[in-house]
């Protein structure tokens, strides 16, 4: 993706091509389909702090919301199975080493581990 410093170490005609030529067009797509295939990482920025601090739009604490760039949209059947969701919050809280009491989040009215469902 050109203007994010991945391609910070490679050839200038690269750099040029990426930059000043697929930017542009993809700054243009952007434009034309907000909500297309490709995103600049400005439009991608805005919908991330949206979804997170706009509360007109989605709820103080907006739960089970899943967006599709700016447009609310319905998550595949995957992420909307229970038991799947269970063991993912499991699988998150043991890596990251949370503890009763390190975050506000919780799985339910249980324990932080949600083990007790």
């Amino acid at each position: 993706m050109p203007n994010t410093g991945l391609v910070k170490d490679a050839s200038r005609a690269i750099q040029f091509l990426l930059h000043y030529i697929l930017g542009s067009v993809i700054s243009l797509v952007t434009w034309l389909r907000p909500n297309g295939s490709y995103r600049t990482p400005w439009k991608s920025a805005g919908d991330l702090l949206a979804a997170s601090f706009n509360e007109k739009d989605y709820g103080k604490h907006s739960q089970a919301l899943y967006l599709d760039g700016s447009m609310e949209a319905e998550a595949g059947p995957e992420a909307r199975d229970e038991k799947k969701q269970k063991v993912l919050w499991a699988a998150s809280v043991k890596m990251a080493g949370l503890r009763a009491g390190d975050t506000v989040l919780e799985y339910g009215k249980g324990d932080l581990s949600g083990s007790d469902r």
